[in-house]
């Protein structure tokens, strides 16, 4: 093991105590395996509903055997991949117990390299990505616990980095011209329920894409509040505006102008920070070469292609607050010269 454990780890402020060595048994790894415990919980995101999950890496996936639970995934070639059991001494806490091998871990790493290298290379969205469990196996490695590690050697945080990984879903969530162009589409034709639907998607997948930048690498859609939560003091004007745009009445058309108004300078705030969150790492791309590489992106287009010209406004706004705020490039004719509603004009 890599250190002396404890015979009791307590999560949710006592509420939920586990044995590590009941863990281990559970695991059913071998000597020369890693366990590693991630979750949830260990993040304290977790609530009483939360699976504890448990990753073991050996050099070979092991076989089913008497005894083993029938919950299970089962490959092909009789492997065992996944396998589900109840801590009933811990108020029935889900323990999900999953296979990895060394090799599959070094494979994982090589593709985000190349993905983390290709993301790099623009500004617009980049929209490959890893498989959604890839995603979250990196993420519970880096937040995760070593349990067994007998030959010392096994060091997450080398074989993945947490920058890269963070950089490529900030790439993944921020700035997609087509989602804002969904947005100017029905703003133009006066549809605001869609417009306000879609604006929810859009805040939201811009606000998790900077919470990359600043470090947390929770790829889970359903954790984005607690996230939020857990933002540094210096993001607070911006949390507490998305939570409180999030509950504020929408019901009038009055009340959903205002959401979408709302929403476009909660999305310059977000692009602020990401701002200041690129000077942080040399691994992201700075603020400068973002620009560059969006004047590099677009110098084959036509003057008059609309939708490029727009979307290059979009990009330089993110990098740039000498670009037009987003509310003034939503209210903008359209690519398709729609009729705007002109009775709404943004607040000063």
């Amino acid at each position: 093991m890599d250190m002396e454990l404890s015979p009791r780890i307590e999560l949710l402020g006592g509420r939920v105590v586990i044995n590590p060595f009941e863990l281990l048994s559970r695991s059913r790894a071998k000597e020369g395996d890693v366990v590693v415990l991630s979750g949830t919980l260990l993040e304290g995101f977790g609530n009483l509903y939360s699976d504890l999950d448990l990753y073991v890496i050996s050099e070979r996936l092991p076989k089913k055997a008497p005894g083993v639970p029938t919950t299970l995934v089962l490959r092909e070639d009789g492997r065992v991949r996944r396998i589900n059991e109840t801590l009933a001494i811990s108020t029935n806490i889900l323990l999900d117990v999953q296979y990895y091998t060394f090799r599959e871990l070094d494979t994982l790493a090589r593709s985000l390299h190349t993905l983390y290298q290709e993301s790099r290379l623009s500004t617009r969205i980049y929209r490959k990505t890893l498989h959604h469990e890839d995603e979250d196996l990196i993420h519970k490695l880096l937040t995760g616990k070593v349990l067994q590690n007998s030959a010392a050697d096994f060091k997450p945080r080398e074989i993945f980095d947490r920058a890269k990984f963070c950089f490529l879903k900030y790439r993944n969530e921020s700035g997609g011209y087509a989602e804002f162009r969904d947005l100017m589409g029905s703003w133009s034709a006066g549809d605001l329920d869609t417009c306000l639907y879609n604006m929810r998607t859009y805040l939201i997948s811009q606000v998790s894409g900077m919470m990359f930048l600043a470090g947390n690498s929770n790829p889970r859609p359903k954790w984005f509040v607690r996230r939020l939560a857990s933002l540094e003091p210096q993001f607070s004007e911006l949390r507490n505006g998305v939570m409180q745009w999030m509950n504020a009445p929408q019901g009038t058309d009055a009340q959903k102008r205002k959401a979408v108004e709302t929403a476009c300078e909660l999305i310059d705030l977000t692009f602020s920070h990401t701002r200041n969150l690129l000077t942080t790492n040399p691994q992201y791309f700075s603020v400068e070469q973002a620009l560059m590489l969006t004047e590099q992106n677009f110098a084959e287009h036509a003057v008059q292609d609309r939708d490029a010209q727009a979307e290059r406004q979009l990009l330089r706004r993110m990098f740039s607050d000498s670009e037009s705020p987003l509310l003034a490039q939503l209210l903008g004719p359209s690519h398709r010269m729609l009729r705007v509603d002109t009775s709404y004009a943004p607040a000063h």
